[in-house]
């Protein structure tokens, strides 16, 4: 390989591609240069098209040197959706003519047998009219070019399930409760369930038990396990597409915070914000946005009701609360009750009163209602609650 080109440019091949450094000697009459990958790619002005040649060039010679042996190449180019419109155009220029008898006229056999490319990018953050689309059609339109595009979707359940089983070696009957929760907390994303399953290894909430020469794990523990920043990310796109009386029920479970407790939703379950809040609340588990432990109902990442919360506009907010705390003072157990007094407390705290939509009458009820609160968290001693009611 080293015959066809110069030292200084297999130094700059080098740089490209390190480990050929552990194949070959470097050129003792080449001074070493210290360039980043950004002054090998980019070229200003005229020399734009000479530097692109020339990488192109480079690439050919060790596409030959490998191929000459007869072995098959694999190259692999992943997220793409980041390359800009340079690059895209250094990789199709690269398979439209590494087939080209010109360029390899010593290889016995084409060029392209033997020779693959994986590109991989996320449809979602790519344009349809963008310039890696345009070029990938433009590929599929050319002669001698064979372009078979793989969509790879989200795992399923039941998919889930007999990996586990598989990996695992054991009955798929075995592994279905597990496989449910990974797919609750990845989504059936396969890098999450991979990065997931890696996580409660590491933890020790899964292990190989000698004695029983099994894997063993507890259910109940995994469950708990706070889900993947990856994952939100997920979550945070459905909300939009969410059904009305979901997205209405969580913006409520937003503004009371992050877990509630059944009895509390059972207070506001009527009717008030939409039919039924806890159908709602149970489509929102389908989904993996909210998980439930006994009585409590909470997000499954503290992201999540963040994320819910900051997409409410400030005057909705402030309905919200205000709708919340008059609910609940309108119920009589709420003075006796120190957890609904505090909850009301904060609800109404919460309320900026911007437009000056409170009377005087509801300011003398909350006032008082702030009064019962500081006097319920005084006995809690909680003293700094206490305060600032």
């Amino acid at each position: 390989m080293k015959s066809f080109i110069d030292g200084e440019s297999f130094n700059e091949l080098c740089q490209l591609l390190p480990n050929l450094y552990h194949l070959f000697e470097r050129s003792p009459n080449v001074e070493k240069r210290n360039m980043q990958i950004e002054s090998i790619f980019y070229s200003d002005g005229c020399n734009a098209g000479v530097g692109a040649a020339r990488r192109c060039y480079l690439f050919y010679t060790i596409f030959k040197a490998v191929r000459s042996g007869g072995h098959p190449v694999v190259i692999c180019t992943e997220d793409m959706q980041w390359s800009d419109a340079f690059t895209v155009d250094i990789i199709a220029h690269f398979i439209f003519t590494v087939g080209s008898s010109s360029i390899f006229p010593t290889l016995e056999q084409s060029p392209q047998q033997g020779f693959l490319l994986v590109g991989s990018y996320r449809d979602n953050e790519v344009e349809e009219d963008g310039f890696l689309m345009n070029k990938i059609r433009h590929l599929e339109r050319s002669q001698g070019v064979d372009v078979k595009r793989v969509f790879i979707g989200e795992l399923s359940e039941p998919q889930i399930n007999k990996m586990l089983s598989f990996k695992f070696c054991m009955a798929p009957s075995r592994t279905r409760e597990l496989a449910e929760i990974v797919y609750k907390k990845t989504r059936g994303n396969p890098l999450y369930t991979v990065e997931f399953l890696k996580s409660i290894v590491q933890k020790k909430l899964m292990m190989f038990s000698l004695k029983t020469r099994q894997w063993i794990w507890d259910a109940t523990v995994i469950d708990m396990q706070m889900i993947s920043d990856g994952v939100v990310e997920l979550l945070t796109r459905k909300f939009e597409q969410l059904p009305a009386a979901i997205l209405e029920t969580l913006k409520v479970f937003s503004c009371l915070g992050f877990q509630v407790n059944l009895s509390t939703i059972e207070l506001l379950d009527w009717g008030q914000f939409v039919p039924n809040m806890l159908l709602a609340l149970e489509s929102a588990m389908k989904e993996g946005i909210i998980e439930k432990a006994g009585p409590l109902f909470a997000f499954s990442h503290d992201m999540l009701r963040e994320s819910m919360y900051a997409l409410i506009p400030l005057n909705e907010k402030n309905r919200l609360h205000r709708k919340i705390a008059m609910i609940l003072v309108e119920d009589a157990r709420i003075i006796d009750d120190s957890e609904f007094c505090v909850i009301a407390a904060d609800q109404i705290n919460f309320c900026k009163d911007v437009d000056g939509s409170l009377s005087t009458a509801e300011r003398e009820l909350f006032a008082k209602l702030n009064l019962v609160a500081g006097k319920h968290s005084i006995g809690a001693a909680v003293y700094e609650q206490a305060g600032k009611y």
